[in-house]
């Protein structure tokens, strides 16, 4: 797939955090711009907007989560989604809007830990979109907008 994956979201890939502050969308999305960190990993969080940024060590904007109202203690996202999609899709809904997945896994029983969610991955030529399903794969629980391309995997 030589896509873009298109979404004013998406811009914020790769921005480090000094500029990312001075964005409106982060402006309107988040009350704070103070990093948490969370065993090593550090993130930029807002519950109420339903979104969460994932840092690089340098800082920079390496994933963005965006949360529909199912999953955790976050609100859903409400600004447009990537790719035309939205919470409600089911997985095979999105099957004939973007196509088999280059990568699929998840559904399964994991000993002391209970069903793991099921999710698909798509690889753009700009960023990657890692879709994760309720287990009746109704629905969307989370969306990962991710700074893997297709060059970084070597396709």
């Amino acid at each position: 797939m030589n896509k873009i994956l298109n979404g004013e979201i998406v811009q914020l890939l790769g921005m480090n955090h000094s500029e990312l502050v001075l964005t409106t969308i982060f402006q309107f999305l988040f009350s704070s711009d103070s990093i948490e960190e969370i065993e090593g990993v550090s993130y930029l969080e807002s519950p109420d907007s339903g979104i969460s940024l994932v840092l690089s060590p340098t800082l920079r904007v390496k994933s963005i989560q965006l949360y529909s109202k199912d999953f955790g203690e976050y609100n859903e996202y409400k600004a447009k989604l990537p790719a035309n999609l939205s919470f409600h899709m089911s997985q095979s809904t999105i099957y004939e809007l973007m196509g088999s997945p280059e990568q699929s896994g998840g559904g399964e029983k994991i000993p002391f830990l209970g069903q793991s969610l099921p999710w698909d991955k798509y690889y753009f030529s700009n960023a990657s979109l890692h879709i994760q399903y309720a287990s009746d794969l109704s629905k969307i629980l989370l969306l990962t907008v991710g700074y893997c391309t297709l060059a970084k995997m070597g396709k």
